[in-house]
């Protein structure tokens, strides 16, 4: 870091050992006024690790709200499937990983949570965290939580919506599992 006093009319710096500018004349210009400028050496700071885990943990926070209830909400799932997956994505940012690479991984919370990023952080997932992480991935990649008519491999949005709907939303993931995947996936401290 470094300090320098200029005078306020002109700019011309202040000479060394000059302790005090009460009424101090600029040698230029004769004005009285002085700036002080200060430079701050740069520093560099990688913010999107953060950035992606506080965006996530404001989802969570959200879904905490709304925790309970009803046996199907899509606000609440659509929360916590939008956690998991910005936790996840925090991870592979934080190991250098760029918004091409961010791309491939679409909506997938199954390529998002990549057991080899995941082992980075010593996160593993339990058979019913995989089992639940899968449910609810197929889910969000079509939009099923976002909207009634989703796409769905070789259904019509709108059939797969009416689908949905008529059966009672038969094979919702288990909430409290993806929840402790999503704990596990917001320990690392990027």
């Amino acid at each position: 870091m470094s300090v320098l006093t200029i005078c306020a009319a002109c700019g011309t710096p202040l000479k060394n050992g000059i302790a005090n500018l009460t009424n101090y004349p600029c040698e230029a210009c004769g004005s009285t006024k002085w700036n002080t400028r200060v430079t701050v050496d740069s520093i560099e700071v990688n913010l999107s690790p953060f950035a992606f885990q506080w965006y996530a943990k404001d989802f969570y926070e959200a879904y905490q709200k709304v925790k309970g209830g009803p046996a199907f909400s899509p606000a609440r799932l659509t929360l916590l499937a939008q956690a998991v997956e910005l936790a996840a994505k925090s991870l592979h940012v934080h190991q250098g990983r760029r918004n091409d690479d961010l791309l491939k991984l679409g909506h997938s919370l199954i390529k998002a949570c990549d057991a080899a990023i995941l082992g980075v952080y010593g996160i593993t997932l339990t058979l019913a965290e995989q089992t639940e992480l899968k449910k609810i991935s197929e889910l969000n990649e079509v939009k099923a939580f976002e909207y009634f008519w989703f796409r769905s491999p070789g259904v019509t949005p709108e059939l797969a919506g009416v689908i949905h709907a008529v059966t009672g939303r038969k094979g919702l993931p288990d909430e409290s599992v993806v929840e402790e995947l999503l704990i596990k996936l917001l320990a690392p401290k990027l």
